[in-house]
């Protein structure tokens, strides 16, 4: 899974990045790819991938008060806010917009 993390982490912020691209990138299935990286993280792939952004977007949000929360969407890999703010939302039950200001 290292190389699988740092792929990643160089590409977090292309929204094309998705398991089957990281699978092509590694020479493996997709499938494969997944089973493996669950079984030895305890983590779903497409899990880790989006809770990474939500990491990045955390820092962002609390850095650069001034930065947007769509241009903070689209820096960590999201094409629609509205996905973002879902998955923000499911992993740190609130919203970007609740979460920097409650982290001021």
């Amino acid at each position: 899974p290292n190389r699988v993390i740092e792929y990643i982490a160089n590409n977090y912020m292309n929204a094309q990045m998705m398991i089957a691209t990281i699978a092509d990138e590694l020479q493996l299935h997709p499938t494969y790819l997944s089973r493996v990286f669950k079984e030895t993280t305890g983590v779903g792939l497409q899990e880790y991938i989006v809770k990474y952004r939500i990491n990045i977007a955390k820092k962002l949000l609390i850095e650069n008060s001034d930065m947007s929360v769509d241009h903070i969407a689209h820096k960590v890999g999201y094409e629609s806010i509205h996905t973002f703010i879902r998955n923000f939302k499911k992993y740190e039950n609130q919203t970007p917009t609740q979460y920097r200001k409650s982290n001021k």
